[in-house]
This record gives C-alpha cells, structure tokens and sequence, in this order.
C-alpha cells in the first residue's frame, strides 16, 4: 500500500511523527494525518502561505515553488497537542493543535516561527518538546548564517565559530535531565590543516535558563564533542558526515542472550564527503559512552597560530561544568561562565560501540541516507537481534543484522529491495500494532509513502534457502518458512508482548550464524547460487 498525497505537484514530503496507529506528515502547504493500518487519510491541516508573504517573498526573488508553506515542524506537547511550523514563504510561521473526537484538528494559537523554522524548505532543522518546553536547532535568518540551537529565549552564542560553524541539524532527543543534538559541521580545530566537516553530538540541560549576567540569555550547559565513525587501523579511514539517527532504544550491536545485555544506544548513517570517495556506514554509538566523553577533559586553542589541545584538569573548573546538570543555572560563577563560553569543545571523541561500523559499503552507485532499528528481535537460535533498515539515495531498502561479536562485526545483508526508482528514501519508521496484527515498515520519499513487510518468509521454498537467508524473523517449521508468532503475557496488569517460535519446542534450533539447521534435508545442501535461483523461479510462477 502506499500514499501519493497531492498527484498534481510535488509533495515535500519531509517530517514524520507516528501518533498510535496514525502518521502525521508534513508536506508542502499540509500536515496529513494517514491511518497507517490501510495508509489512507483520515484527515488534514490545509494551511497555505498567506498572499501578502508570497508578494513579499517574490520581491526577495524566490520562485513561486519556494515562495510556499513547507511543513517542517511537528512536535507533540503534553496537553496532548502538538507544534506545528512552517517557512511560510520565508516568514517562518508556528501554530497549535488539538486533536479532536470528531475528527478536526483546532487551532489554539498562532505565534512567529523564528528560531524554532528554517527560512528555506531545503535547510535541515530539528525539534521537539521536553517536558514542557519546546527545543529547537535550525537558522534565525533568510541567508542561513546565524545557526542555534534555541529554547525560551535562551540560545548559543551567536555568530561564534567554536560553538556552532555551518551546521547541518539531523535530530534530536530527550534523555534523562538533558537534550541532545546530532549534527554535522566545519570543524573548527582542522582549521589549520585545512576543511572539513566532523559529526557532532551536542547537549543541554533541560532546565537551563542561561546566565544571570554573563552569557545572558544563552546556555549555560552547551557542550558538544566529535562523533567517532571510523575503520579502525593504523590510519583510520573516517565517514565523517552524519546523515540520520535512530530513535534512542535499548538494544546491542551483537547478538544478546539475554535482556539485560541490553544498552541505551542510537544507531546512525555516516556518509564521506560528497567530493571523496563514496562511501556510507552504519555506526552505533552507546549513551554511557557520550557520558563519559562529557566528563573528559576540553579541547582548546591557545592563540591563533597553535594546535587544539587538551585543557589540563587542573585547570577545570570544580565541579566539572559538563558532568551534571545545575539546579539554577544563574548561580553559576563568572569565572566558570567564561570558561564555559570558551570551551563548548571536549577533546574526546565518542567512540563507535563495538569498535568499529556495523557494515560499510564503498560505491559509486548509491550512499545510505536514513536508518530504523526494530530492537532486539528474539530469533530462532534464542537470541536477541537489533534489526536494521537502512535507506539510499537511490530508492533503495537494504535489511541487515550483525551476526558477529563485540571484536569482529560480520554484517548480514538479509534483503535489498528496490521501493522508490532513483528516489532518495528520506525516512523510515518501524510500525507494529499487535491488536490488529500489523507490522510494516513505513518508507518515505520526497513524493510517496509505501509500507513494505517486515519480512518475506514465504518466499523461500526450502529449509535450506530459508535458513541461509539468516532472517531473524524467518524460521523452518512444518514444512514451511514462516514468521514467529506473538503472544501476550501479563504480570501485574500490565501487557508485554513477547515473540516465541512453535518449533523451540522440537529439540533443534537453525543457526544464524552459520545459516544452518540440522533438521533440513541433505539433498537440499546445494550450492548457493542454484538456491538464489530457485528463489527466482518461485517469484517467477507466482
């Protein structure tokens, strides 16, 4: 199934929030609201550029194309409402919703979209709320020069190059007392060795509420430090352009055994500069792990003409400015203040969980663009999997796990499907609803939505070919390929939804690691490539 939204021009399809069994999808002059159990609308905000903004914009020589509302802000409050901004004909625009019974949205307020909504449709931006407050990261003006990341009236230091220096925002996330921010930009302290762009991740405290003084209006808690995604060796080959993030979960890069191997970690896409080499990776990197590369030691730059070095810890404040959240942000002293506005840097680096990417990939044809994760999937050897979707930039799906350990990653390429022609997938989202026995993935270009399967098991014809395809979700029982199935189990009223498989109970378990299974037939044993070709004929007779 699919959703095409407007078939007369093009939709610009760009934010996605999932909201139970509905998508909220902002595109160019609309959010729609789609039912993701049979993708069609349920309902929608209409809500063009207003026509003294269009005059206004095309005086500034804009097209009539750019000269619209392109939807780039959704963010659910918790009144059970939600933001939503727009450019407006580059007069960044936001209003409130709420969600009616009858199946309307009302408009609660209408306020200015500056600081909180790019200008232009084609800036990247983030936001959400946490808590009650709403954060954000985009650009303040039309020739996108003053990029900040803002909240209530306090914001990073403007027009300074070691807090902020060309960012490209990808997301950002609530986690604990703090907001994080992932992006990319021109790294300050390569300066000297020339250009290039490192991937960051950024934080503050959520009830920081600036200086009292000194750094007025501005955070008081910004930090941020390098993103490690890399080949290790002797000279590290670095992908070191951040292009998406994962939703934060619970998962681990290897198969787990048990629950409580579990991590608070993000999964994301690195490409290398479009001008290198083409190549894209898959990186995970562990929360514990960005802790502590905040409770390190700063990275500075004495003078002009001198390397970025580490800040002696003897010359830290005490406490430590990036370790813990203060309670009142205008008690912090002047002499911790300065230090603060002058080291946003940590000279650390987060490094990749596991060591090293999860897969790679070198080629001219296609790069990785976005990334979703169904989180520890229990399979059939009784172990837990984090399953990856990963999207291209040439319409592309590619399905994967990490069959390895915690020293040797060994990727698995289970499918690579081809959903959008030439087309860039731009988002994906795991949907599940167990009541209704749902689960797809929904993939997003700039122009359609389509929901493909999770998984294909019924197109394996043999136990063989079934097991070799090392799909967590697949499994040979009673003579067929087939999906676990789902169970329900409470303990003290409370519903968890657990995956077992029917055949646990036959006293054999199928292998992925070795895409073996003792009870499949031997006169199945062939060589793959004639297994590959059965899967073809059995595709070409249905």
């Amino acid at each position: 199934m699919h959703f095409a939204g407007d078939d007369e021009a093009t939709n610009h399809f760009k934010v996605v929030h999932l909201s139970g069994s509905s998508l909220l999808l902002g595109a160019r002059n609309v959010v729609y609201n789609i039912s993701l159990d049979t993708m069609k609308e349920n309902k929608r905000i209409h809500w063009p550029a207003e026509e003294g903004d269009m005059k206004i914009c095309g005086f500034k020589q804009k097209t009539t194309d750019e000269c619209q509302n392109y939807i780039r802000v959704i963010a659910p409050t918790e009144s059970g409402g939600f933001l939503v901004c727009g450019t407006n004909a580059f007069k960044p625009s936001c209003r409130k919703y709420m969600d009616m019974p009858d199946m309307t949205y009302k408009l609660l307020a209408s306020e200015s979209g500056l600081a909180k909504c790019p200008f232009d449709p084609t800036h990247n931006n983030t936001a959400l709320y946490a808590g009650d407050r709403f954060f954000s990261a985009t650009v303040s003006d039309m020739s996108a020069r003053d990029a900040l990341i803002y909240s209530d009236s306090v914001r990073t230091v403007q027009h300074d190059s070691q807090w902020l220096n060309e960012p490209d925002f990808v997301s950002s996330f609530e986690h604990e007392d703090k907001v994080y921010f992932f992006f990319r930009e021109t790294a300050v302290e390569y300066i000297n060795c020339g250009k290039a762009r490192f991937s960051r991740v950024a934080r503050v405290c959520k009830n920081d509420r600036g200086g009292e003084r000194m750094l007025r209006n501005t955070f008081t808690s910004f930090f941020k430090a390098r993103l490690n995604c890399s080949i290790p060796g002797e000279y590290p080959f670095y992908f070191d352009e951040i292009q998406s993030t994962s939703d934060i979960g619970k998962g681990n890069v290897i198969p787990s055994v048990v629950l409580s191997d579990r991590e608070t970690m993000i999964y994301a896409v690195f490409t290398t500069p479009q001008n290198s080499i083409g190549g894209s990776a898959v990186c995970a990197f562990r929360f514990s792990d960005v802790l502590k590369t905040f409770e390190g030691p700063f990275k500075e730059q004495k003078s002009a003409s001198s390397n970025w070095l580490p800040v002696k810890e003897s010359e830290h404040p005490i406490p430590h400015p990036a370790k813990t959240c203060i309670n009142d942000s205008y008690n912090i002293q002047s002499s911790h203040l300065n230090f603060i506005k002058t080291h946003p840097l940590m000279d650390k680096a987060v490094p990749t969980f596991g060591g090293a990417p999860i897969l790679y990939s070198a080629s001219f044809n296609y790069r990785m663009t976005t990334i979703a994760i169904d989180w520890q999937f229990r399979a059939a050897d009784d172990r837990y999997y984090d399953i990856l979707f990963i999207g291209t930039d040439h319409g592309h799906v590619l399905k994967a796990i990490n069959k390895g350990s915690i020293t040797s990653m060994d990727p698995v390429i289970i499918e690579d499907l081809e959903v959008f022609p030439n087309q860039p997938v731009l988002e994906l989202k795991v949907y599940r609803n167990f009541g209704a026995g749902e689960e797809k993935l929904i993939v997003v270009s700039a122009n359609q939505i389509q929901n493909i399967p999770l998984h294909r098991c019924q197109i394996h014809p043999t136990c063989t070919a079934c097991v070799a395809a090392q799909d967590p979700y697949c499994a040979w029982f009673n003579g067929a390929c087939a999906k676990t199935n789902t169970r329900s189990v409470y303990f003290s009223g409370i519903k968890f939804d657990c995956e077992y498989l029917n055949f646990f109970n036959s006293g054999s378990i199928q292998s992925l690691q070795t895409g073996e299974h003792p009870q499949c037939p031997e006169s199945e044993l062939k060589d793959p490539g004639i297994i590959l070709f059965e899967v073809y004929l059995f595709y070409f007779y249905k």
